[in-house]
This record gives C-alpha cells, structure tokens and sequence, in this order.
C-alpha cells in the first residue's frame, strides 16, 4: 500500500539546483601561479599546463562539483588546493580527478582518465 505524504519537499538536492554539463578547455598559463579556477566551475574540465602548476578551487559552495582531467603533453602534475591553500588532489598527466564540496570543504579523488 501506497501512503502519500502531503507538503513533502526536497530542499539544497543538487538536482534541485540544476545540472550542467558543460565542458571547458583550458590551458592553464604560466602564471599566477597559484591559478584560481573561476567561482562557476563547468562539470568537466581538461586542462593542459606547460609545467607542474598548482590550482585553487574557489570557495566550498554546497553541491558544488568538478572533474578535471590533465591533457599536458607532458609528465606535468597538476595540485588542486582549496581556496585556503590546503591540498584537495594531485592529478598527473592522463589521469582525472573528481572535487566536490559539501559547502565546507572540497574533498577529492584521482583515477586513470
């Protein structure tokens, strides 16, 4: 049996918020470095670098989330920090790494692209 609830809500669901699915390719210049990455992040982001740079998330936004994926044509890493400075991935060449932010902080995780 089948019992509805009546007012239900779903309140900060990510879906709720909308997706987007959008692609954004960058290569990231020599300086400043650190690079901020801007405050609208696409979903996906393939970045190539001429040297090991070090990338910074912008502020813990809640359901905020990115992929990056490391295009260098090179052996480059790239470290993506938080906006505070602290380590959230270490990506290397041809491999992708997943951020989100819960609106606190930005937790990551690196596989194979």
């Amino acid at each position: 049996m089948r019992d509805n609830i009546e007012g239900a809500q779903i309140r900060d669901c990510v879906l709720g918020k909308g997706n987007r699915h959008e692609l954004f390719e960058l290569v990231v210049p020599a300086a400043p470095n650190p690079y901020l990455l801007p405050e609208n992040l696409p979903e996906v982001l393939w970045l190539s670098a001429a040297a090991a740079r070090v990338l910074r998330l912008p502020a813990a936004v809640r359901g905020a989330r990115v992929t990056i994926v490391n295009t260098s044509a090179g052996a480059f890493g790239l470290t993506i920090n938080d906006a505070a400075g602290a380590l959230v991935m270490q990506v290397d060449q041809n491999e992708t790494g997943y951020a989100s932010s819960n609106g606190t902080v930005w937790k990551g995780t690196v596989g194979v692209a």
